[in-house]
């Protein structure tokens, strides 16, 4: 999710403090709902991932 809004954030290409949380601001809330549901309903498959490589990497 913060790689999305960090890649388009950075296209924007942002001078200043104000104009870079106006893009992060931007871009979080033109964020579709669909996929802060699907990153919600993902989770228990990651957690039981990262339980089961007992806290190694994973590919999320």
């Amino acid at each position: 999710l913060w790689s999305l809004i960090k890649t388009k954030v950075s296209n924007q290409k942002p001078k200043t403090i104000k104009n870079l949380k106006r893009a992060i601001y931007k871009e979080w809330n033109d964020l579709p709902p669909e996929l802060a549901s699907k990153l919600v309903w993902s989770m228990k498959n990651r957690v039981r991932d990262l339980i089961e490589s007992e806290g190694e990497y994973i590919l999320y």
